[in-house]
């Protein structure tokens, strides 16, 4: 049986082994996949980053939820703390190969206590965060332009004690569904349709979902 090479340039052979034996190196101490070796042979040689400090900021580290822009920059919407409220925040990066820059920290919210976000990137470019804050549910879009966001008119929705647990899905309309519980001792699943037009938020009927006596009987603790 021959051995295998891999063509790289003219007159230039390497040998598979050798490649993964190389890729060995560069995940130290992680698990290699499949694709691992493809990305690898593809792309070249490329490390793991060390830790990198994102935000300055006290808790930013707390409820973080990435999401990639089609420019290539991450953008994480995560908790903001100022005196002890836990605000809504946001951090901007730039990712080359393992080196992360980080743009800075936007605050996006009044004082209050975030505790969860969910960042969905729309169809205009624009990016939503779903987040609760002092059990309400709310949502704010984001311009982002370079390396500046900016902030529209946060949105409050479905009441009081409704963003104990929050989740957002982008639709293909380009509406929004917002799932969540509601009420702070039986936990109604409820859910509603957000419509953006911008940066304005507009949200539909508040609907219970789910709850144990709308199943029939015979389904209840099956």
């Amino acid at each position: 049986m021959g051995e295998a090479f891999i063509h790289q340039t003219k007159g230039s052979r390497k040998q598979i082994t050798d490649v993964i034996e190389t890729l060995r190196y560069v995940y130290k101490g992680q698990t290699i996949k499949p694709g691992d070796l493809v990305r690898f042979i593809n792309d070249g040689d490329y490390g793991v980053s060390g830790q990198v400090d994102l935000s300055s900021v006290t808790n930013s580290g707390v409820a973080a939820h990435a999401i990639e822009l089609p420019n290539g920059m991450v953008f994480i919407s995560h908790q903001y703390s100022v005196s002890n409220y836990y605000q809504l925040g946001c951090t901007l990066l730039s990712v080359s190969g393992t080196t992360i820059l980080s743009h800075g920290t936007t605050l996006l919210d009044s004082p209050g206590g975030v505790t969860q976000t969910k960042s969905i990137l729309l169809p205009s470019g624009n990016v939503f965060i779903a987040y609760n804050k002092d059990n309400y549910a709310r949502g704010v879009v984001v311009t982002i332009n370079g390396t500046v966001v900016t902030p529209g008119t946060v949105a409050s929705y479905g009441g009081s004690v409704a963003g104990l647990q929050v989740e957002a899905v982008l639709l293909p309309n380009g509406t929004i569904f917002i799932p969540h519980t509601y009420n702070s001792s039986n936990y109604y699943m409820y859910g509603l349709i957000l419509t953006i037009n911008g940066t304005n938020i507009t949200a539909g009927t508040d609907t219970k979902i789910w709850d144990k006596t709308t199943i029939p009987a015979s389904f209840v603790n099956v």
